[in-house]
């Protein structure tokens, strides 16, 4: 923020990014803090991909990625793209809940008309148009009391407590879902202190990490991503236009 002439002379973004790091320390309760920086728009990073349709098999297989990544005085900033997974609110319906003439359509669309509204009409007012919504008023929107004491229409007009007819559960919730492949894929990563250090971690992790990794989590599939797949795509592309270039000479 100081101008050119006012700044340290030899005081690097890489060096301030550091001491900022360094000054504030962990963080309780975050779930991801992040300072970066570029150096010739080079990517200081290791990132791999975990693939399996089987999410909660994501979180704990990325988290043994994490840990072990964690261990390596050359990585800070450990993360995965799943930690930001907000907690959301489950329905399920009990045994014999249909006999009632409720499915989990119906309890789902009420519990959604109840808190966020139905459009009863639209009135014109300068030009535009004003939605009126009926919902629940805002204080019991805010309570999850109500949602225990809410009631839901069968389809002979009856009034049942949805606590008879639905389990309320609470569970992690999914902001985003990446596939890679056409297979959910949760992404682990790590930023890097030290040139050449990426090989040296990719080495290790092949040697003492991944064999373990394989035999514990076998329909796991994973792969670098981030620069080190671009090198890997880079090097093949190398060696087939290195075949042709020969096989044209060659004619």
């Amino acid at each position: 923020m100081l101008a050119p002439e006012k700044r340290p002379r030899g005081l690097s973004t890489k060096i301030i990014a550091n001491q900022i790091r360094d000054a504030m320390g962990d963080v309780p309760d975050a779930e991801d803090v992040n300072f970066a920086f570029t150096v010739n728009q080079s990517d200081n990073s290791i990132r791999f991909a975990l693939n399996n349709d089987d999410l909660d098999l994501l979180r704990q297989a990325a988290d043994e990625v994490k840990q072990y990544l964690a261990s390596f005085d050359e990585t800070f900033d450990v993360g995965d793209n799943l930690s930001s997974a907000a907690q959301e609110v489950r329905l399920e319906l009990k045994p014999g809940a249909e006999s009632l003439g409720v499915t989990l359509a119906d309890v789902s669309s009420q519990v959604r008309a109840a808190y966020y509204g139905i459009e009863a009409q639209r009135l014109p007012r300068d030009g535009e148009d004003v939605r009126v919504m009926v919902r629940y008023p805002s204080a019991t929107r805010e309570s999850l009391d109500s949602l225990r004491d809410m009631r839901v229409r069968t389809t002979d007009n009856r009034s049942i407590p949805l606590d008879q007819v639905a389990e309320i559960t609470f569970a992690p919730g999914i902001n985003r879902i990446q596939r890679r492949e056409r297979t959910r894929s949760v992404s682990v990563y790590a930023d890097l202190v030290g040139d050449g250090t990426r090989g040296r971690i990719m080495t290790e992790m092949a040697t003492d990490f991944w064999p373990a990794f394989e035999k514990k989590y076998p329909t796991v599939t994973r792969g670098a991503i981030g620069e080190a797949e671009s090198e890997a795509e880079f090097f093949n592309d190398v060696v087939s236009l290195y075949l042709i270039c020969l096989f044209g000479m060659y004619i």
